[in-house]
């Protein structure tokens, strides 16, 4: 991307779609929507994920699309717990942080597809 005369207004992307790439040499690919595995190891009522390194153009998280539990979400007694994060886009100082809030502490993995704009 040439930016000699403006950088590029991460905030105002619209429908970037960035997938298919082979990636030869490239350790970390970059794709737009990006689905990410998250595991929560410890029990927590907000969990914080980095997407940064996985979206193009500076890693902006602007939108969730969907959060999807693998397996069971559980708390601190081991019991499942079937409630739905809210969903915070945006999250950090850099907006590059998606952030889950759960309405009780728990733990668990979930598949999140986050993307660096806004679809149409």
């Amino acid at each position: 991307m040439d930016t000699t005369h403006a950088d590029l207004e991460a905030g105002l992307a619209r429908n970037i779609i960035f997938e298919g790439n082979t990636f030869n040499g490239i350790s970390q690919p970059t794709i737009n929507p990006a689905v990410l595995e998250f595991n929560q190891s410890s029990n927590a009522s907000t969990w914080t994920l980095n997407v940064a390194n996985y979206l193009p153009f500076g890693g902006n998280a602007r939108t969730v699309s969907s959060v999807v539990a693998e397996g069971n979400i559980t708390n601190s007694s081991n019991q499942s717990v079937y409630d739905f994060p809210a969903v915070i886009p945006n999250a950090g100082s850099n907006k590059n942080l998606v952030q889950l809030k759960w309405p009780q502490s728990c733990r668990g993995t979930v598949l999140v597809t986050s993307r660096c704009d806004k679809p149409v």
